[in-house]
């Protein structure tokens, strides 16, 4: 007659009912005797044997007052289930098996919970299915059943120590409840489950059924009930309204450039008509003047503005290709790239909403898992991409200075560089802010699931805007994925610019200092990355729970190698083409030369992509320390130089099928989309992975299917931003930026004006004057 072994048969089958029973003497005791009774049953279909009859479950009547005083489940909870039991025993009403139907095994969830656990800190062999780890073990019963349950809402319950997370758990409770009594409910149902589990006597059992009691304080319960619904703000109205406006400009300007082509149409044929009737009255011996087309008006600079929105002028723009430019190659590559950023967070974009259902299948806890595979490894691989956006960055950067700059001196760079600063920040900053902001401001509202949660997120994101807006955040390297995860890449690529003139001068000071700065700086951020992953034992293994990603992958100290490289090389390929150096182009040792750069660059290519593939067979991997922490330090710097070779050997066509591919229009008009690609892409995968009610199941079918859906998508969404933002505010910054160049021009010249007029200027000053860098 012990209520807590009658609390374990019943809870086998429904835990909350009788958890309300054993907290709550306000409801019926027959909803206790229901549960009781249904458990026994349950208990003997698992073979469990107790000295407890049917009858003994008339405890239910006489429990212990210790037992029946409330620990702080309300009332309104409480009479919800003993309705749910009441209109099932009076009238059949299915509504307390719907539920249940609906729900986690609770018993089940908390005992693999408590196993993992134990599994995580002692080290304990606990199967092979508990080898997955805490990643697999989450139950979320069938949330659209709930939803048809009468009086249900569908809550959610995890047990959470930091880093590990189990759950969530599903639970169909009554309306009436709130998280905070579906938490006690759970915490309960650990206090009961751990007590049964402990009564067989061994130290097995004993270990186990502790470590469930202890389960609500050493990883406290959190609970949720219904989806996340987010209201309309301020932000979400102004953010529609920015949209739309700037829909109905773009709308309005293509009406309106339409209307002028044709007048300027009509205006041509209207000379011509007169010109040809003029030349017929020539013939017949009268002399006429012709008639000169008038040269259209100047256009302002808020008509060149508003044309610049116009679609005629956007698709001529998306569709304006570079003939036999010799760099035409990296729009190829940036493409490659673009996708391959995309492949990677595709797969690994549900481990942050509800998971994997068949997480083994993926992550290496054998060498048959995908991330085990040589194929698998391209996925991790993927963050090589970064940093081909990182090279290529640097080396156009440099590239393009060169020959805007040349024949300048270190001080017109520096004095230059307030300019290149604006123009960068104008030319990034308004479709990435935009994004950012629509992201946290409007996507919330197509949530339609308990798993789309942005608030925490988006909190730190407005607490923490002054720090986007000015590209530090990545200063604080722990933060720099905290406010929409991809920006921390533009964070460090402005940072890498900002000393990107610096390093230009210093290359108009001395070529050779030019050189050996940007490499010295290199030689030292792979120096330190070697010693602090030897130091701070970081590994590149996606599940070796290191702190490679915030303390390597994020801060610029650490990722301005690859930058750094293509800063070199764009040095050295605006010397080879200025010096006109070449390499032999005929006979043996051509081919020789394009065969060893060739392989070179491939080499180290499949060395970085599968150079930790022994680090992927197991978790925690297996590769030698010194090893591991070389990959760490070496591996993306050696990624760039392979990139330059290959880069190389396509601009100076030694590899003309390779660069005629990557320089074909397809891939020049989809290069030019790729900045809108990379900042749409996660909002697409967030609303897709986001609304699921149900941890995905990965098979090669399944993840092909959303990758290019999403690729699509996504591409689709980058060319209508591109369309009707990205290019006419790019027009908008190159008119604005030339107004306030051509005024200081007209300053300096009224300077001039001046003093010519005051005759107080010599030659040297006059020439100070008119060689001033804008």
């Amino acid at each position: 007659r012990n209520p807590t072994d009658m609390a374990h048969h019943a809870i086998i089958i429904l835990l909350l009912p009788l958890c309300v029973v054993g907290y709550n003497n306000n409801i019926t005791q027959r909803l206790c005797s229901v549960a009781c009774q249904r458990g026994l049953r349950e208990a003997n279909k698992h073979g469990l044997r107790w000295n407890i009859t049917v009858g003994d479950c008339n405890f239910c009547y006489d429990l212990p007052e210790h037992l029946s005083s409330s620990m702080g489940v309300r009332p309104g909870c409480l009479q919800a289930y003993d309705r749910w039991v009441t209109n099932f025993v009076q009238a059949n009403d299915p509504s307390l098996y719907e539920a249940e139907f609906s729900s986690a095994n609770v018993v089940a969830s908390l005992s693999v919970s408590a196993m993992s656990f134990l599994k995580t800190y002692t080290g304990a062999d606990t199967g092979d299915f508990l080898k997955i780890g805490n990643s697999v073990i989450k139950d979320y019963g069938n949330y659209d059943a709930c939803g048809l349950v009468n009086g249900a809402q569908y809550c959610t319950t995890s047990f959470v120590r930091s880093p590990i997370k189990y759950g969530p758990f599903s639970s169909c409770a009554p309306s009436e409840c709130t998280p905070e009594d579906v938490t006690i409910l759970w915490e309960l149902a650990a206090n009961l489950t751990g007590l049964a589990t402990m009564r067989s006597g061994t130290e097995a059992s004993k270990a186990l059924g502790g470590t469930i009691l202890l389960l609500p304080s050493i990883a406290p319960f959190e609970s949720e009930c219904g989806n996340k619904n987010y209201d309309y703000t301020a932000g979400s109205y102004v953010m529609i309204t920015l949209v739309c406006t700037f829909g109905g400009i773009v709308a309005l300007a293509t009406v309106w450039k339409l209307y002028r082509t044709q007048q300027e149409r009509n205006q041509t044929v209207k000379f011509a008509l007169i010109n040809q009737s003029e030349a017929k009255e020539d013939e017949d011996g009268t002399t006429q003047p012709h008639q000169q087309e008038p040269e259209p008006p100047a256009k302002g600079m808020l008509l060149k503005i508003f044309e610049g929105f116009s679609l005629s002028a956007t698709l001529n723009e998306v569709t304006r290709t570079r003939e036999n430019a010799p760099t035409a190659a990296l729009d190829g590559i940036r493409v490659f790239s673009m996708m391959w950023v995309v492949f990677g967070h595709t797969l690994l974009w549900p481990l942050q909403a509800t998971g994997y259902k068949n997480s083994g299948v993926l992550i290496p806890f054998n060498d048959k898992a995908v991330m085990a595979t040589w194929t698998g490894q391209v996925v991790q691989s993927a963050e090589f991409s970064v940093d081909t956006f990182f090279f290529m960055s640097g080396f156009l950067a440099s590239y393009i200075a060169l020959k805007k700059m040349r024949g300048s001196t270190p001080l017109k760079v520096v004095k230059s560089t307030p300019g290149m600063y604006l123009h960068r920040y104008l030319r990034i900053s308004p479709l990435y802010f935009i994004i950012v902001w629509f992201y946290y401001e409007v996507v919330p509202l197509t949530a339609s699931s308990p798993n789309f949660d942005l608030t925490e997120e988006r909190e730190f994101c407005k607490s923490n805007a002054w720090k986007v807006v000015l590209y530090i955040q990545d200063f604080w390297p722990k933060d720099g994925e905290r406010c929409y995860g991809v920006s921390w890449y533009l964070s460090d690529d402005m940072i890498f610019f900002w000393f990107t003139p610096f390093l230009l001068a210093i290359f108009f000071w001395n070529k050779i200092l030019g050189y050996l700065a940007p490499i010295c700086i290199a030689i030292a951020s792979i120096g330190y990355s070697w010693w602090a992953a030897h130091h701070y034992k970081w590994r590149a293994g996606t599940f070796d729970g290191s702190e490679y990603m915030p303390d390597y992958y994020v801060p610029p100290w650490t990722r301005c190698p690859p930058y750094l490289i293509g800063i070199v090389f764009g040095y050295f390929y605006r010397d080879w083409k200025e010096k006109k150096w070449s390499l032999p182009s005929t006979g043996h040792l051509a081919w020789l030369a394009d065969c060893v750069i060739l392989g070179v660059s491939l080499i180290i290519m499949g060395g970085c992509v599968y150079g930790s593939h022994s680090d992927a067979q197991e978790i925690p991997g297996t590769m030698k320390d010194s090893e591991a922490y070389a990959y760490v330090a070496l591996s993306k710097p050696a990624w760039s130089i392979s990139l330059a070779l290959l880069s190389f050997l396509c601009f100076e066509m030694r590899t003309p099928l390779l660069a005629k591919f990557l320089s074909l229009p397809f891939f020049q008009y989809v290069s030019k989309l790729t900045f809108a690609m990379y900042l749409l892409h996660p909002l697409v995968l967030s609303v897709y992975f986001f609304n699921k009610v149900d941890a995905v199941r990965y098979t090669n079918v399944n993840f092909t299917i959303d990758y290019l859906g999403i690729l699509f998508f996504t591409t689709a969404l980058a060319f209508v931003t591109h369309l009707i933002i990205e290019l006419p505010l790019s027009t908008a910054e190159k008119v604005l930026l030339s107004r306030l160049i051509g005024g200081i021009k007209h300053a300096r010249h009224e300077q001039h004006e001046t003093k010519m007029a005051n005759k107080d200027y010599d030659a040297a000053d006059e020439a100070k004057i008119l060689k001033e860098p804008l």
